[in-house]
């Protein structure tokens, strides 16, 4: 199976106000999750989570996660399978503070599953 990451406009913006030391471990991190996606561990890796209970999507579940990076930070990303082509799509949607994440992720998720939210 393949990993296609992708990464938002805004992002990479959030990327770009790093110090270029910020970046390569940010960069590592994504790397170590992208293993362990390929391994089907992901759901093991410790920084790795979802918000609870921000929307209620009926049936569904979501693929929106939060990766803790570089001790300060966190990204809200999406992983998705891809049975037709095999592979897995890793969506980087936003890098932001921990004081941030509740409210970015929220905002990222309506926006994401706005045609499924009750």
């Amino acid at each position: 199976m393949d990993i296609l990451i992708e990464s938002t406009a805004t992002f990479e913006q959030d990327l770009r106000r790093l110090s270029q030391d910020r970046k390569d471990k940010i960069i590592s991190e994504i790397n170590d999750l992208v293993g362990l996606i390929l391994d089907s561990d992901f759901n093991d890796f410790h920084e790795l989570y979802c918000i609870p209970n921000i929307l209620d999507l009926g049936e569904y579940n979501s693929s929106l996660y939060v990766l803790r990076v570089s001790g300060e930070l966190e990204i809200v990303l999406a992983i998705d399978e891809d049975p037709i082509f095999n592979q897995t799509i890793l969506s980087l949607f936003r890098l932001t503070d921990p004081i941030k994440i509740t409210e970015v992720y929220q905002e990222i998720a309506a926006h994401l599953y706005q045609d499924l939210i009750r």
